[in-house]
């Protein structure tokens, strides 16, 4: 796969651009940060922007109105923590295979958290989910 010099703050703005709507119809926050405004990285950017894509647009669906997002970036790892439905401890390696759902959820949205596994793996990036029952869930891949 084609690796480009890119710069991942000015990246994933843009992907958060395109969410503008779909968070401001929810009344969700995001609450960004990063290390530094420039964060050039030698990266697939289409991984990386499908990667950060899926998993944001989880965090918008499932989690509640008026909640806040939060996004870490640096030049090793992005982090996304919400609100959402709390994934199970015993479920939360399930969650990456490709149809398994956790009982309270009705759409098949988690789908595409197959394709953002295959990706990570792909890259050799280390993704993980961490879940704190109606606290957070807290979805992590290192970029390295």
């Amino acid at each position: 796969y084609k690796k480009e010099r890119i710069n991942l703050a000015w990246v994933s703005k843009e992907i958060l651009k395109s969410y503008h709507n779909n968070l401001k119809e929810k009344s969700i926050k995001i609450i960004y940060k990063k290390t530094s405004p420039i964060l050039i990285k030698k990266i697939n950017k289409e991984h990386f922007h499908i990667c950060f894509s899926n998993v944001l647009s989880n965090a918008i669906k499932y989690s509640p109105e008026n909640s806040k997002i939060f996004i870490n970036l640096t030049l090793h790892k992005l982090e996304i923590r919400d609100y959402w439905k709390w994934i199970d401890k015993k479920n939360q390696k399930k969650i990456f295979e490709r149809y398994f759902r956790e009982s309270y959820i009705k759409s098949w949205q988690w789908v595409w958290l197959s394709l953002v596994k295959k990706i990570c793996d792909t890259n050799k990036w280390k993704i993980k989910i961490k879940s704190r029952k109606n606290y957070w869930t807290k979805v992590i891949i290192n970029l390295v």
